[in-house]
């Protein structure tokens, strides 16, 4: 795989095969970055279940449900993008009310944090002391 990806570095079904390996092994990172290219480079409905396949493996549902929906608009009698598309359809659907009421897909990490911190309680002004 490494001396195809030499001779031609976006070659997609050696990308495609070098992030199923990097699944396969447990390795997700890099196994996403390998499938996003191949994906880029050609729109093979077996690559974009791949990437499905890595981007729940990840918890990036919301990714992995769209990846799904992609192999079901190429192929849609897909057997294995259907059973993606069923397994995430909480978190599509969640993802389309979101656009709906035009909230953002994800919270930021700082919203997080503002949100988790407790408020301060209310004590009296100086004009209400000693009453």
């Amino acid at each position: 795989l490494r001396e195809a990806l030499e001779l031609d570095p976006e070659r997609a079904d050696a990308l495609n095969n070098l992030g199923v390996a990097y699944l396969a092994m447990g390795q997700t990172k890099p196994a996403a970055v390998n499938l996003e290219r191949a994906a880029k480079r050609f729109e093979s409905p077996r690559i974009i279940l791949n990437l499905g396949k890595v981007l729940e493996a990840e918890n990036r549902k919301t990714e992995a449900a769209g990846a799904y929906e992609q192999v079901l608009r190429l192929r849609p009698k897909d057997s294995e993008g259907r059973a993606g598309r069923k397994r995430l359809a909480p978190a599509a659907k969640a993802k389309r009310s979101r656009k709906a009421l035009g909230k953002p897909a994800k919270k930021t990490a700082s919203s997080r944090r503002t949100r988790s911190k407790p408020t301060p309680p209310k004590t009296a002004g100086p004009e209400t002391a000693g009453t």
